[in-house]
This record gives C-alpha cells, structure tokens and sequence, in this order.
C-alpha cells in the first residue's frame, strides 16, 4: 500500500513537469513551459490546503468557508456552495472555540482526572470532524477549487487511452469523468494518509500523563494547521506541506497502529469511566484482549491480540488487519515470572529479564481490565503487582510515551497458525 501511495505522490508531483517536457518537443507551443508551471504552482497549493485540513479538519473547515466567504464580491456571496455559508462554518467556529476553552481551562487539572473526557474528544469530535471535512472537499473539488488536480486526472486518463478513441465526442466525456475521479481520489488518498497521522497525534494528547504537555501538542498542532492554510500560495508553505507528506507515508503503518490503540481505549474510557457502566467480570476460557509493548518476533509495535497461556508459557494470538486468519506466536515466558500492574490510563504486563537484567513490558491491556486486575492475573497466571500511587502511575506513563519512539524490545517466538 505504501509503494502505490509513493507512486501515486510522485506521479502528481511529476505530471506538471512530464506535460511541459511533452509540450516543449513542439516549437510551436512555445507556452508549453510556463502553463505547465502554473499549472504545478497550483497543484502545489491545493496539495497544500488538503494536507492543512486534515493535520486539522474542524480548523481547516472554519479557515476554507470563511476565506471563500470574505474573499467572494457581496454580490456573489449568496450563490457560494453551502460550505462558505456563514451558518455552516460560524457553527464550526463556535464549536472550535469551546473545544479551545476547554483545552484551556484543563491545564492546571490532574491529567488522570480529564482523561475521560480526552477519550470522549478524541472519539466523536475528533473522528467526526475528519468525516465532516470529506463533504467539504467534494464540494470544493465540485466547485472548481481543485481544478489541477483534476486536470491532472483528466491528463493522465487521456495518456492511457488510445489516441483514436480520446478524440470520439463520447469518449472525450468519459476521460473529464474519469479524470474527476482520479484527481478526487488522490485528494481523498493524500488525505487520509495525513488524517492518520493527525489522529495519531490526538492519541498521543489523550496518552500524555501532563495536561500543560497535552496544550504543548494542541499548540503545535494548530500551529501547524495555520501555516498550511494560510501559506498554501508561498512556497514555504507548499516545502512544509511536501515534508509532511512524506514522513505521514513513512509513518502510516505505525500511525494506523496507534489509532486503532487509541479508539479501544477511548470506547473503554468512555464507557466505564465517564459514563460509569459496569465491567463484566473476565470467562476464565477467554484469553484477554491486548496491544503488544514490544517485538514479538517479527510482529511490530501495537499489534492488537488475546494474551492468554499455553503449554505454562504465555501465548498471544492475532488476526492479520484484524480481519484474516488467526495466527498465535508461543513464549517461553513463564507467567510467574510476570507482573500486572495498573499502569497509567490501563494495565501492563511486565517480564523481568534475567539475562539481560531488565524490566521488558510485554502487553499493554484495555483500561476495564483495571477493574478486575486481580481476576485477571490469576486468569493469566502473573503475579499482581501492589497498588501503586498516582505520581509512580505518571511516571508509568512517561516511561511508555518515550517507548513509542524508541526501539522496542524484541522477544523471539514461535510463529504457527491458530487452529
């Protein structure tokens, strides 16, 4: 998936070039060259406003409608599209500011305290406002907002198609067709790509064990978000959104790790913190749901699975993209040798390496687990660790936030397919 999105991002930012040095074989065209260059500059900024509304949908959404709306002629503001109406983003607006107020007024409470309601953000207003934001691109793609990359769609449609067949009056059709939806699904790819990455960040914010952190990363954030919409028609702008771009494609795999952690620990914040439902007491048959915190062989940060015990060793099994079938990987981790400790924001099981004398946290558990934390250490067979106080369960959490980015851990396993 990552070489298609490579291909596809150098294709885009190539096709400019490619049509001017088709254009410039023939002398006659002697404008081959600077349409083909504005036509990039304009490629550049709309790749700079998509990246700018996804690092930041709700933000991106307010700064789109009100630029059409205070940029437009009075005259020509009531036949604007819907998403430049004052209604649609002075709702947005309003809504951004109570999310700042809110943001605002957490710093000076205890992180463990506002936990509950990070999780409630990160899991409507954030995802929600990304959903939001792809209506608002279809109607600026509809709108003309995005003609090169349609344009450039429409180019690349034309190469493939025989040169006879392009010229029929039915085919010339079905070319600015299929060139919209090539263009449209670039946008949308590019998009979701830098969405990820975004909505891994807000993770991050709902991980940190420091709100006056959590404003620092807000901050950057918005920052960030700023610059790109506002410096969409400069070239720093356009360089900012290109870098961000190609890290988000290197960091895609893990960034969709870390979201998918992040939802399950959201919808579990949610539901038993917030709004105080009861947690089942764990089946004793039932291995326990949980992320890896290391390198279970070859199996990456993240990964999510059952923890359960095989043989007297500890034993997780997955699905691969959660839907294929289920493999599992043998340790030789005796559970004895293990600890359950409460962790910050949901527990972790910890293995105390003999051998290289170091404390290695193997898998990181969902926060209702923290209810029954002694049923499920006898279920695993570890040892449960003593409560600890909440300034060690900070510093738990510093600890794993750095682990994110670091290297992890590698145990080495015994692969085979689950039966």
């Amino acid at each position: 998936m990552m070489r298609m999105l490579l291909v596809l991002l150098l294709f885009i930012l190539t096709g400019p070039a490619q049509a001017a040095a088709a254009q410039t074989t023939a002398p006659a065209h002697t404008t081959g060259l600077p349409d083909a260059l504005r036509q990039g500059e304009r490629l550049a900024r709309e790749l700079t406003l998509t990246t700018g509304v996804a690092v930041s949908p709700l933000l991106g959404v307010v700064l789109l409608g009100a630029g059409h709306y205070f940029t437009a002629a009075e005259a020509d503001r009531p036949a604007l599209p819907w998403h430049a109406s004052p209604r649609f983003w002075g709702a947005a607006a309003v809504l951004l500011g109570l999310l700042f107020v809110k943001d605002s007024s957490k710093v000076a409470l205890p992180k463990l305290l506002v936990a509950p309601l990070d999780a409630l953000e990160t899991l409507l207003e954030k995802n929600l406002s990304g959903l939001l934001a792809l209506p608002v691109l279809a109607s600026a793609f509809s709108n003309g907002d995005f003609a090169a990359l349609q344009a450039l769609g429409t180019q690349a449609t034309e190469a493939l198609l025989p040169a006879a067949w392009a010229g029929e009056t039915p085919a010339a059709a079905a070319s600015g067709l299929l060139g919209a939806i090539l263009g449209g699904g670039a946008t949308l790819a590019i998009y979701a790509v830098i969405w990820v990455c975004s909505q891994a960040g807000n993770v991050l914010i709902l991980l940190s064990p420091s709100s006056l952190l959590d404003s620092l990363l807000i901050a950057a954030k918005t920052t960030m978000a700023v610059l790109l919409l506002s410096l969409a028609d400069t070239l720093p702008g356009q360089l900012l959104a290109l870098v961000l771009v190609l890290l988000a494609l290197r960091l895609f795999p893990r960034a969709l790790r870390l979201v998918v952690f992040g939802t399950l620990v959201s919808q579990d914040l949610v539901r038993h913190r917030l709004l105080g439902r009861p947690v089942p007491s764990p089946a004793a048959d039932r291995p326990v749901r949980c992320f890896t915190s290391c390198r279970l062989g070859g199996l990456p940060l993240l990964t999510c699975g059952r923890l359960g015990v095989q043989d007297g060793a500890l034993a997780f099994s997955w699905r691969p993209l959660m839907v294929g079938r289920e493999r599992s990987v043998q340790t030789t981790i005796d559970p004895a040798t293990c600890t359950l400790g409460r962790g910050f924001l949901s527990p972790v099981v910890c293995w105390r390496d003999t051998r290289a004398a170091a404390r290695v946290q193997l898998f990181r558990l969902l926060p209702a687990a923290a209810v029954h934390l002694d049923l499920v250490a006898a279920q695993l067979g570890v040892r449960g660790q003593e409560e600890t106080s909440v300034r060690s369960r900070l510093a738990e959490g510093w600890r794993w936030c750095r682990s994110l980015f670091a290297p992890a851990a590698v145990i080495r396993v015994e692969a085979k397919e689950a039966g």
